[in-house]
């Protein structure tokens, strides 16, 4: 079992600066948390107060309902793996992998079935006698986590141990980063800049920004019902289209009038979220809306709320298209996904209908959701 519980745990340095504020969080046994958010949010931070490697400057951790505070990182029972491996050199790979159980005084029989079994987990066998400079950077992030693999530890820390390697390596080494979980069925704590580790990866994200928790969710709950405009903008590729303007409240129906002046009516659901949470009248607001629920408008075709623009860049991805599209006085593009067999180019004069009840609405000033 490991249960991690942090109760308003903060750090602030001597210099006054505080990387993480109030930090609060429950994690079940097994589960694989992530830990997201740009450069320098707090998240490694947080990582390495878990791990013993950060003073707590404030709040409690727990793990197994034992205070861990003050215990230090070798009496917490977790294996970290870091962005640069931290691989011994001059040793071998069996070496490497042996050297904690070593330490610890472990029989040689005993040593050797514990390599063997990691190296037989993530495929490693064949080169057990090379030293790292002799291998690629896939095998020797396989390697940093085969020496976490051997202790078997409660809980295994990951921090952005992907961001060395190049994106086809970092595809592979994310499907045998989940294999493991599932089959080590250990509580898995992950941090990483790449939202596209966070959604494919994780149980549950922590989304961070300044030190402070944003949003936790699921990772489909994160896209379809962010919080805020920050979670919105930052969970999401390409990312979420933000338009101002301001409510539009007449006759029970409510609409989101932009400042280019399009209309966007919502949705009765919407409607509901909206009057519980917001004075909607003339209140000003930002309408988010993904690429993949805009949807190009055919000659004739005709829908309640669309955008028209200029074509400025097509991106041609094989299975989709990805169309940046320029508006009338607009610096700002506006985004959309179409069909792989949507042949468009810069200049040409297109329509882009919103699905309405994809339209998010968030407070200008404050940045919360206020339909969702």
């Amino acid at each position: 079992m490991a249960e991690i519980e942090l109760k308003h745990v903060c750090k602030t340095y001597e210099n006054g600066f505080e990387a993480v504020k109030d930090f609060n969080l429950k994690i079940a046994d097994k589960e694989f948390i992530i830990f997201v958010g740009p450069s320098g949010c707090g998240k490694s931070t947080t990582l390495r107060m878990i791990a013993g490697l950060e003073d707590i400057s404030g709040g409690e951790l727990y793990i197994d309902g034992v205070k861990m505070n003050d215990v230090s990182a070798s009496d917490r029972d977790i294996a970290m793996v870091f962005q640069n491996y931290a691989l011994y050199p001059h040793m071998s790979v069996r070496k490497n992998i042996a050297y904690s159980l070593k330490i610890r005084g472990e029989k040689k029989d005993v040593i050797e079935q514990k390599v063997q079994e990691a190296a037989e987990i993530l495929g490693l066998k064949e080169v057990l006698d090379r030293k790292p400079g002799q291998l690629s950077g896939g095998q020797k992030q396989r390697v940093a986590m085969g020496r976490a693999i051997v202790r078997n530890p409660k809980v295994f820390l990951m921090d952005e141990p992907l961001s060395n390697l190049d994106a086809k390596l970092r595809g592979q080494m994310r499907v045998e980063i989940a294999s493991l979980h599932h089959r080590l069925e250990s509580t898995f704590i992950y941090v990483t800049h790449d939202q596209t580790e966070a959604m494919t990866l994780g149980t549950r994200i922590v989304v961070m920004k300044d030190g402070v928790v944003q949003q936790v969710d699921t990772p489909q709950n994160l896209f379809r019902y962010p919080a805020n405009q920050f979670v919105a903008g930052f969970i999401g590729t390409p990312p979420m289209n933000f338009m101002e303007g301001v409510f539009d409240y007449k006759n029970q129906q409510l609409a989101v009038r932009t400042n280019d002046g399009i209309a966007i009516p919502l949705t009765e659901e919407k409607v509901k979220h909206a009057l519980e949470r917001a004075d909607v009248a003339g209140k000003a607001v930002v309408a988010g809306i993904r690429p993949e629920h805009l949807r190009l408008l055919k000659d004739g075709e005709e829908e309640t709320a669309f955008i028209s623009g200029e074509v400025d860049v097509y991106e041609m991805l094989g299975s989709e298209a990805i169309v940046y599209v320029k508006q009338p006085g607009n610096e700002n593009r506006i985004i959309a996904k179409v069909d792989a067999d949507t042949h468009l180019k810069p200049g040409d004069r297109i329509r882009l209908a919103f699905d309405l009840e994809k339209v998010h609405v968030f407070d200008k000033l404050t940045g919360q959701t206020i339909t969702n």
